[in-house]
């Protein structure tokens, strides 16, 4: 998990790497906004530790542009100041949470945890449908006999409708493999293919 944390503050910036990398994180640093939006492009950071005061640019203004950059960017705002308003604006703004300075480390990396979380499993999910992708490309029907060539014909006339099709043959002659064609010449082809084996099912 990649963390940048942006702040104009070089000590802080300093403890807070150390922290970090000690709990397994790799960390990258910007000691203010512009930098911070560079690093953003060149990294491609999974989630930002962002002060709400730079000397450059507000806080509040590269939130919003790291937001509209990559929309699913977390972000945490690091904040010396009791400012509810701006607290409540930067939620609204799509920050994940906020941190107040001077920050309690247990506090830290348990907001920073849960942060994780979704991340973490957004990327299993992007994993998972990728692999369902590649099975679907995986899967190609040839054949050159009658039988086979009938088959495919029929397969690919039903594929576009919502008709309920039920193939039959004996075990090992490929219907799930034929199910899986229908499947991904269907109009479901974005939606996963869940072949569900009844032998295994108890009464």
């Amino acid at each position: 998990m990649k963390i940048l944390i942006t702040d104009d503050d070089r000590d802080l910036r300093f403890n807070l790497s150390g922290i970090l990398k000690k709990e397994g994180y790799d960390v990258i640093e910007a000691g203010d906004g512009r930098e911070a939006l560079k690093m953003l492009q060149d990294n491609c950071p999974d989630l930002v530790l962002l002060d709400m005061r730079l000397p450059d640019i507000d806080g509040m203004k590269i939130l919003e542009k790291m937001k509209k950059y990559d929309h699913d960017l977390t972000v945490i705002m690091l904040t010396a100041y009791s400012d509810v308003k701006n607290v409540v604006k930067a939620m609204k703004s799509g920050a994940y949470d906020y941190i107040g300075k001077p920050f309690n480390n247990d506090e830290l990396l348990m907001t920073i945890k849960r942060a994780c979380e979704p991340i973490n499993l957004r990327r299993e999910l992007e994993h998972i449908k990728a692999q369902l992708e590649a099975q679907k490309e995986s899967v190609k029907v040839q054949g050159d006999s009658p039988a086979i060539r009938l088959m495919l014909k029929q397969a690919h006339l039903v594929a576009p409708t919502s008709m309920t099709v039920i193939l039959q043959g004996e075990s090992g002659v490929g219907k799930e493999v034929i199910a899986n064609l229908i499947h991904r010449h269907s109009q479901r082809h974005d939606k996963p293919f869940i072949p569900v084996d009844c032998g295994t099912i108890p009464e």
